[in-house]
């Protein structure tokens, strides 16, 4: 039987993170790097440093922009969402993952500063599956080498980095163990 856990360290090594890396903290438009644009928000038995870092070496923290979830729940069949809604807020609960046998070519990207990135594959971290409204599940099919899931709202930011911006949650993935 395949278990599926939710945890920091995975054989993917990629984890959501939100920081806002602020150093304007005066003039709050799109064109500086404001506070408040983007935070983690840690589940933890208190609010000591040794809690929260015993939190978050487990995982159990998530990245947010606005979005608050009331509950993750991974388990062998499934992964459920729940989020803390706000009156008048609609919701979209993206399952996100890859699943094994996924198409593994790149392109190299030269930008206009010299500088290289990589185009992968659109295989690598699809969109799963979409469910409309504050709670979703999405059901394992025994092929996704993670899920993980970005919350969106209808619900513009305040101080967004650029015009349009809604807020969002996104949580750790959650990684098959065989």
């Amino acid at each position: 039987m395949t278990t599926y856990i939710h945890r920091m360290s995975s054989p993917i090594g990629d984890l959501g993170l939100a920081v806002d890396d602020a150093h304007n903290y005066h003039d709050l438009d799109d064109e500086h790097s404001n506070p408040g644009r983007g935070w983690v928000m840690v589940r933890s038995t208190s609010l000591t440093a040794d809690a929260l870092v015993t939190a978050m070496e487990a995982g159990d923290f998530y990245g947010s922009s606005g979005v608050e979830l009331e509950s993750v729940t991974p388990n062998a069949e499934r992964l459920s969402i729940t989020v803390r809604a706000e009156p008048g807020v609609s919701y979209r609960i993206r399952f996100i993952g890859t699943r094994r046998g996924y198409d593994r070519s790149k392109e190299e990207v030269t930008l206009e500063d010299a500088s290289v990135l990589y185009r992968y594959s659109d295989d690598i971290g699809e969109v799963l599956e979409e469910i409309e409204g504050a709670s979703g599940t999405y059901t394992f099919q025994g092929d996704e080498l993670y899920v993980r899931a970005k919350v969106i709202s209808n619900e513009l930011k305040d101080n967004p980095y650029r015009q349009g911006e809604h807020e969002a949650a996104w949580i750790q993935p959650v990684v098959p163990e065989s």
